[in-house]
């Protein structure tokens, strides 16, 4: 993946592409390396990393010297979530759209159901992971699920997890174990993983296990995701804090530019 002039959200670098070019890049760097396989080339450079980033993410990084590491060095960075999209135009550096990690692993389900990309889902609770591959492969005929396992594993297991995700042939990982949780294990990881791409997804394999339900369309049309997800999760009040001081450092950055500017 090339890497493209980033955007910089509170000392987070973001790319600001849109979901197609998103799909486009990383469609290129598992591509490249199942063709690299197939001719016997040796792997070289470990895994690409996708981080999508939310406020939650950038507030976690501001006092996080690695998270701010992870993200400047990371293949794409995406803007998950309508409050980095606000963010960009405060600051006037508008993204063009807003990537949210579940519709980038939607579509990369679809793009990769056509040319036989092996999946492998990483995270969730036994019961999630367990019932997500059959109802993904019912939902993107073609579509090849190389394996699943929870997030649910000590320090001591891990090399058994990498060893069962290179086991599968996985061309892409998708790593669900919170954030910023699978954030560090993908860059940890990312030399021992024969993956093309890691691809930090959040919640989202709770989503396509039917544990979890997205907001309608119309809800995510108008950016109100965050709402509902709260009204369906009360329990995430206790973040939702996060989000009106990520808000005020967003406006506070503008302010000091502007006066700095006069």
């Amino acid at each position: 993946m090339t890497k493209r002039v980033r955007v910089s959200i509170l000392g987070v670098e973001f790319d600001p592409v849109t979901l197609d070019e998103a799909v486009q890049r990383i469609s290129a760097a598992v591509e490249d390396r199942r063709e690299g396989r197939a001719r016997g080339v040796p792997r070289g450079p470990g895994a690409k990393i996708v981080v999508t980033a939310n406020p939650e993410f950038v507030q976690a990084a501001s006092r996080d010297a690695e998270l701010r590491l992870i993200a400047e060095q990371a293949d794409l960075v995406l803007p998950d979530g309508i409050g980095i999209v606000w963010a960009g135009m405060v600051q006037g550096t508008p993204f063009p759209e807003r990537v949210a990690g579940a519709d980038l692993i939607e579509a990369l389900l679809r793009h990769g159901a056509g040319r036989g990309w092996r999946f492998f889902l990483l995270g969730g609770k036994p019961v999630v992971s367990g019932a997500a591959p059959p109802r993904i492969m019912a939902r993107f005929p073609g579509v090849v699920i190389a394996g699943a396992t929870h997030g649910y594993f000590a320090p001591e297991e891990e090399p058994g997890v990498i060893e069962m995700v290179n086991g599968a042939g996985a061309d892409v990982l998708l790593v669900g174990l919170g954030s910023p949780r699978q954030e560090r294990w993908m860059w940890r990881n990312r030399d021992s993983l024969s993956a093309a791409v890691c691809i930090g997804v959040g919640g989202t394999i709770d989503v396509l296990a039917g544990a979890v339900r997205r907001a309608p369309e119309a809800w995510r049309r108008l950016g109100l995701e965050w709402l509902y997800r709260l009204c369906a999760q009360p329990s995430r009040i206790r973040r939702a804090w996060r989000l009106p001081a990520f808000a005020l450092r967003v406006l506070m950055a503008r302010l000091r530019r502007d006066a700095g500017e006069r």
